[in-house]
């Protein structure tokens, strides 16, 4: 949109003020941006010193689990049926 504007393409009343009231629009949203990822990295660091785990990490934990188990079962069975 500023390159519309300082290219002609876009008309307003006035292109200064437009120009800078859109960067003041992105330099916000970058604010924003940095402020949410800073709050995720402590939100992430304070979980890792209390040991807790986020619930992915909880669930993939669960499947990798029963995956395991599931192998050791079909792996018994194999060893059953083998045997008879």
């Amino acid at each position: 949109m500023e390159k519309d504007i300082k290219g002609g393409l876009r008309r307003t009343r006035d292109n200064y003020a437009a120009t800078m009231d859109l960067s003041k629009m992105i330099k916000l949203c970058m604010g924003e941006k940095t402020m949410l990822k800073n709050q995720m990295e402590r939100i992430e660091m304070m979980v890792g010193e209390q040991g807790l785990m986020p619930q992915n990490q909880r669930l993939a934990k669960a499947l990798a689990e029963n995956q395991r188990r599931e192998a050791e079962l079909d792996r018994l069975i194999e060893e059953n049926l083998s045997k008879k």
